[in-house]
């Protein structure tokens, strides 16, 4: 069937016929992983992904070393990141901070045992995990790193992220 056949049959215009069978494997990707099936969700591309996925990766490891983080310490780590990468029209605005908190439903809660202000060492440790990401010779290394868990399997960053959410709601429970 062509695709002329394909968008009349469906009543769709053909740049979307086009549109759907050159991003296929992305979509179908998308589909696989996502969490649920039947909440539609929109591909959306980001004009930055590549500091905004090495931001993510800061954020889980703060939160695994049970670093307290603030919205002013990504906007600052956000822009350190993206000078470092040579891209230096990035601008880690207020509403560049509420979408990607949005998008990866971060919440800026007290951690247990976390004191109410960022602590002394903070600024020296996130650095460290800064200079940690971006190490690796290129991005894309980074994006496709894969975290030990316990018992030497290997873990996806999401199920990683699962892990520790869970692993922080144990210990809260047991410090409780």
């Amino acid at each position: 069937m062509s695709m002329r056949e394909v968008a009349s049959e469906y009543g769709i215009a053909l740049s979307t016929v086009n549109n759907v069978r050159k991003n296929e494997a992305q979509i179908l990707s998308q589909l696989d992983g996502s969490s649920s099936k039947s909440r539609r969700r929109r591909m959306r591309k980001t004009v930055n992904a590549e500091v905004n996925e090495l931001m993510f990766q800061f954020f889980v490891r703060c939160r695994a070393k049970l670093i307290p983080i603030t919205g002013q310490l990504l906007q600052t780590k956000a822009i350190d990141i993206a000078r470092r990468m040579g891209i230096n029209d990035f601008h880690a605005s207020n509403g560049w901070l509420e979408s990607f908190t949005r998008r990866h439903n971060m919440k800026f809660r007290t951690i247990s045992g976390e004191a109410a202000a960022v602590h002394e060492c903070t600024e020296g440790t996130a650095d460290e995990i800064v200079e940690e990401l971006l190490s690796k010779s290129n991005a894309k290394e980074v994006l496709s790193e894969e975290v030990e868990g316990p018992l030497d399997e290997k873990l996806t960053y999401s199920e990683a992220i699962t892990m520790i959410r869970k692993l922080t709601k144990i210990f809260v429970s047991r410090t409780a």
